[in-house]
C-alpha cells in the first residue's frame, strides 16, 4: 500500500514464498541494505481485538484464545543488514542492562526493597522495562513483519523501497518458475488407437 506522499505503508508477501525462501530478497526490511547475516525467523500473527477482553476472565483463558487463534509463518533464512545486527546488539545490551543491572546495582549498594518500596518499585519498573527492550531484539521482531489473521501473508509496515522492489522480483521469478513447471507437467491429451 503507497500513501499520498508516495511512500509505501505495508507491503505483503505470500506466505509460501517466505517459508520457501523464494520471495525473500537478499536486503533486509528495516533498511534495504544487502544481507550480512540469515537467520530463522517465525512471523506470528496478532490477536484479534477482542481476544483481550478475556484478560477479564485471567491471564490463562487470554492465553488459551490467544494460542489457539496465532497463525505463524517460518523463514528459514531471513535476511538481516549490519545495521539490524548493531541496532539488536544495541537494544540486548540496553536492556539485559535494566533488567539485571539496576536490581544488582541497588542491592550493591544496600537499599533492599524492605528498606524502600519506592526502591523496590525502581527495579520493578527497570526490570520491565528491560525486559521489553530485550524481547524487543528478538529475531522476529527486528525482521518486522507479522504473519496475518488467516496465516496466508506476512505484512511489513513501512519497509524500505528497496526490499518491496527485490520482494517483488523474486515473487514474479517464484510465480513464473511455478508456471513454466505447471506447464510442463501438463500431460498430452489422450488419443485413442
Amino acid at each position: 500500500m503507497i500513501n499520498d506522499t508516495g511512500s509505501i505503508m505495508s507491503f505483503a508477501l505470500p506466505a509460501g514464498l517466505v517459508h520457501y525462501g523464494t520471495g525473500v530478497p537478499s536486503v533486509c526490511v528495516r533498511h534495504g541494505e544487502t544481507a550480512v547475516k540469515h537467520h530463522k525467523v517465525t512471523f506470528i500473527s496478532k490477536p484479534p481485538g477482542w481476544a483481550y477482553l478475556m484478560i477479564l476472565f485471567g491471564f490463562l483463558p487470554y492465553l488459551i484464545v490467544v494460542m489457539s487463534l496465532r497463525k505463524t509463518v517460518q523463514s528459514p533464512q531471513w535476511p538481516f543488514c549490519a545495521r539490524c545486527l548493531d541496532l539488536r546488539r544495541k537494544q540486548w545490551i540496553i536492556g539485559a542492562a535494566l533488567a539485571i543491572g539496576v536490581p544488582v546495582l541497588m542491592y550493591a549498594l544496600g537499599q533492599t526493597a524492605l528498606s524502600s518500596p519506592a526502591l523496590f518499585f525502581v527495579g520493578l519498573f527497570a526490570f520491565i522495562i528491560g525486559m521489553i527492550v530485550v524481547a524487543r531484539s528478538a529475531w522476529g521482531l527486528m525482521a518486522g513483519g507479522v504473519a496475518a489473521r488467516d496465516g496466508a501473508t506476512v505484512i511489513f509496515a513501512k519497509p524500505h523501497a528497496t526490499f518491496v522492489t527485490e520482494a517483488t522480483a523474486a515473487w514474479q521469478r517464484a510465480a513464473e518458475q511455478y508456471a513454466a513447471q505447471q506447464q510442463q507437467q501438463v500431460p498430452a491429451p489422450y488419443q485413442q488407437p
